[in-house]
């Protein structure tokens, strides 16, 4: 895949994202690929430019497999998050994932100095924490606080640019288990799920959950 990217179509990402709601925005999917002119299919299957050609491009569904910028592969590491330093806004980031670890989408803070809290404000979906770096293999582990507000889904996904995917989804008011599903390539309607039970501590109005 390519591993150069427009910078003029980088930063057209700001401003086609300002002015999206007075365009008609051309549909991706199976069979219906982007035009030449929005080559790029994001994770939501909409046609673009600048920001839809990073994180979360589908090559499978773009102008072509070239369309999509690759991200760099990731090295063993562990990492604390603990402060924002390493996270940049999806709305500012351009590619450079030698300058930051995680994008986010939606409002997180920093939590007492120790975690970083994923909010859910008002008439929002909440915030995605999104890795810049491909996994291609290995053991992924993580240490999180879901929450447990009654239909509050909080969830660690694992996922390609194709939508090969491997999810833990925990459900607020369920602290003893967590649903785990994979899928191929999108397809959402196979069988493919188990209960698991889940070592917890409750914290207040909160559960810590290890995985």
């Amino acid at each position: 895949m390519r591993r150069t990217f427009n910078a003029a179509a980088a930063l057209a990402a700001t401003f086609c994202l300002s002015s999206v709601s007075a365009q008609t925005i051309t549909k991706c999917g199976p069979g219906s690929p982007c035009p030449s002119d929005t080559p790029c299919c994001s994770q939501y299957g909409q046609c673009g430019v600048g920001a839809y050609c990073l994180g979360g491009c589908d090559p499978a569904n773009s102008y072509d497999l070239l369309s999509c910028m690759a991200a760099p592969i990731c090295k063993s590491s562990d990492y604390k998050l603990t402060s924002l330093h390493d996270v940049q806004s999806n709305t500012a980031y351009l590619g450079d994932a030698s300058g930051y670890n995680w994008v986010a989408s939606g409002t997180p803070v920093v939590y007492n100095d120790e975690a970083l809290l994923l909010t859910m404000a008002p008439d929002t979906v909440g915030t995605l924490l999104m890795g810049t770096h491909y996994v291609w293999y290995g053991k992924i582990s993580a240490t999180m606080t879901t929450s447990q507000g009654q239909g509050v889904v909080t969830a660690f996904i694992m996922m390609s640019d194709v939508k090969d995917e491997i999810d833990f989804e925990f459900v607020g008011v369920d602290l003893e288990s967590a649903q785990s599903n994979y899928y191929w390539q999108g397809v959402t309607d196979c069988k493919c799920i188990a209960i698991l039970t889940m070592g917890i501590s409750k914290l207040g109005s909160r559960a810590n959950r290890s995985m």
